[in-house]
């Protein structure tokens, strides 16, 4: 018994810090325009997410414990910033598919003018961007159109939407780290490319 007592004892005081940790990091407070969609249960790091056909899914904020939640697309979207492990950032829900999974972007996605298309960009590995990605969105689901690695490991910034065809970057060089100038163009192909003698979008494609 002695022997299984001394095996339990580092266990017990792993869940003793566990709670501690825990109760030193509570969510954020739900705000009030999404509290219809975010509804807090009886414990602190649970909630119910209600999707937009009424049915609701259980999301574990145990982990990576929500520092703020935000509706997206037209209310469609549900974003929530993290803290916690190298796993945890910025998660998007689509209250169309809520059993389609969700989804990592790093930071908090730059939805079109129209709210056809999302991009997102991260410069850490705890997200399903590496770099730059590029979502459609369409009825009950989205699809990634685009995903480029180019500007992985850079402080890349999506600037602006201009128009719906065509989206500015900046970030720094590796060799100087002055930021550099990107636009990434959305039509039957997506491109990235770099604008060095002008300003990101100055002409936009059509889209397709």
């Amino acid at each position: 018994m002695l022997g299984r007592a001394n095996r339990m004892m580092p266990l017990l005081a792993a869940a003793a810090l566990c709670g501690t940790a825990r109760a030193e990091t509570a969510p954020a407070p739900i705000p009030p325009a999404v509290r219809p969609i975010v509804r807090p249960t009886a414990d602190a790091f649970w909630f119910d997410i209600v999707a937009r056909d009424g049915t609701t899914r259980r999301y574990d904020g145990r982990w990576c414990v929500p520092t703020g939640y935000r509706l997206l697309g037209g209310g469609r979207f549900l974003g929530i910033s993290s803290r916690g492990g190298e796993l945890c950032g910025y998660v998007v829900i689509d209250r169309d598919a809520p059993d389609a999974g969700d989804l990592l972007t790093g930071g908090e996605p730059v939805f079109s003018p129209d709210g056809r298309y999302f991009v997102a960009a991260a410069n850490v590995g705890r997200s399903d961007v590496d770099g730059v990605a590029l979502w459609e969105v369409r009825r009950g689901e989205i699809v990634r159109r685009f995903a480029s690695a180019s500007l992985a490991g850079t402080d890349v910034r999506v600037d602006s939407w201009r128009g719906s065809a065509c989206v500015a970057l900046s970030a720094p060089g590796r060799a100087d780290g002055r930021r550099r100038l990107y636009e990434l163009n959305v039509g039957r192909r997506v491109a990235l490319q770099a604008t060095p003698r002008r300003r990101p979008c100055a002409h936009q494609g059509t889209r397709g």
